[in-house]
């Protein structure tokens, strides 16, 4: 499957081929691919039931199948987030096991009822804590563009089944960069949407005190801009939905961050595509505004301290709730939660539930939009989106890669949405 999920929606819409058919073929390019490790679990017969009960509504009530927007197209699930009814979650820990699956969550009715047919889960690091998607308990996922090096992660499995060419569209979750880094190691295009946009209900397990979202990978802008209207809206909590934006007047103030400081540093090839970006969005009539790191680094560096902080303390509260054997965790799961069982956790619990009304701090900090006391950055900010580069860092022998986008880290606290793809130059 080269082409994305409009196109393939629309070749089943017109009877070019069925949903059954394009489930087989999905099935047989993740066959092909299983060395890429990029599935943790398939199950045929759950998505050969799903299909069927598409291509029989065609049939039966083809207006009703015609309204939605991916009726029969083939996807993956990650295996964190969801749940989706049949397909047993194990958030890439031995602490799970795969059985069951459970009910399917507000997100999963959705995929449904867009018409999506789901057979299989696909692989992420133990609770999304890595870019890099190799769990101990494997498989360990590799890019299809070069497998000597990483997918991504934590939604690196949803990239390569993508990039692949096993499905066009997959489910994908994004706290720190789940979503986009991703979509930016194996040519995608990765959204997280903004905060109360995509409902998490009805357990709101991947909630994260708001700075979770979940949506898909994609081969195309369009696929993006598709899905997400299909899914989102009337999230019911536990904050409010995400106001929509006005374009009545289709000119933007875009900000353009060049200067990523010395801890994230750009090579010179980035920062001219970025640049050369810029200049395109101008010709199209936006307006671009110079941003200096001085105008960042405080609440880079906030957002940050606040990003670890929510995880330690959500994971060791989901350890202690679940009475999980903490012991047979890896290293990195073990070390999140000592930090949100130490002084600090105590702490940050104590904050969200014990401080003043006027005085939000923490957690609750967090969840109230404020990492800084004069911070309303909503609206003070001089621009309506902030345009800059992903910036990577090679390291390790296996070909592992660090890829870093500073400027997001405060979007990712504040509930902002971010957006990564591909530019081109030449």
């Amino acid at each position: 499957m080269q082409g994305d999920a409009t196109e393939l929606a629309a070749a089943i819409r017109h009877g070019n081929l069925s949903a059954a058919e394009a489930l087989q073929i999905s099935l047989e390019a993740a066959a092909r691919h299983e060395p890429l490790g990029a599935i943790a679990y398939l199950d045929g017969a759950v998505g050969f039931a799903a299909a069927q009960a598409c291509d029989r509504e065609r049939q039966s009530a083809p207006e009703r199948f015609s309204a939605r927007p991916f009726a029969g197209v083939p996807t993956l699930a990650k295996d964190l987030g969801g749940p989706f009814r049949g397909l047993p979650v194990t958030a890439g820990s031995r602490l799970f096991e795969r059985k069951g699956g459970g009910a399917d969550s507000d997100l999963a009715l959705r995929f449904r009822e867009a018409g999506f047919c789901l057979f299989g889960l696909t692989t992420s690091p133990e609770f999304g804590l890595s870019l890099a998607s190799e769990p101990a308990i494997g498989p360990v996922c590799r890019n299809p563009l070069d497998s000597a090096r990483t997918a991504g992660g934590s939604s690196g499995g949803a990239a390569a089944a993508v990039a692949a060419g096993v499905v066009a569209i997959a489910h994908a979750t994004d706290a720190g960069g789940s979503i986009r880094v991703p979509a930016a190691c194996c040519g995608l295009v990765g959204m997280k949407p903004t905060r109360g946009a995509i409902p998490g209900g009805p357990s709101f397990g991947n909630h994260l005190a708001g700075i979770a979202s979940e949506l898909a990978v994609c081969r195309s802008v369009r696929d993006t801009a598709l899905i997400f209207s299909s899914l989102s809206g009337n999230a019911r909590g536990p904050v409010p939905d995400s106001p929509p934006i006005d374009f009545t007047n289709g000119r933007l103030r875009i900000g353009l961050l060049t200067d990523t400081g010395p801890t994230h540093p750009t090579d010179g090839d980035r920062l001219a595509a970025v640049t050369e970006a810029a200049r395109a969005l101008e010709a199209d009539g936006h307006v671009i505004v110079p941003l200096a790191w001085a105008d960042l680094e405080w609440s880079v560096a906030a957002s940050s301290r606040a990003f670890a902080d929510i995880v330690s303390v959500n994971l060791a509260a989901l350890i202690e709730a679940a009475v999980l054997e903490e012991s047979r965790a890896e290293p990195l799961t073990q070390a999140f939660a000592m930090r949100g069982r130490g002084a600090f956790g105590r702490q940050a619990l104590a904050d969200a539930e014990g401080c003043s009304p006027g005085e939000p701090r923490g957690l609750e900090a967090v969840r109230h939009g404020r990492l800084h006391p004069d911070a309303d950055a909503r609206r003070r900010t001089p621009c309506d989106r902030l345009l800059s580069v992903r910036s990577w860092r090679h390291r390790s022998a296996s070909g592992a890669n660090d890829c870093v986008c500073a400027a997001c880290l405060p979007c990712q606290c504040f509930g902002f949405s971010c957006f990564d793809a591909a530019f081109r130059t030449g």
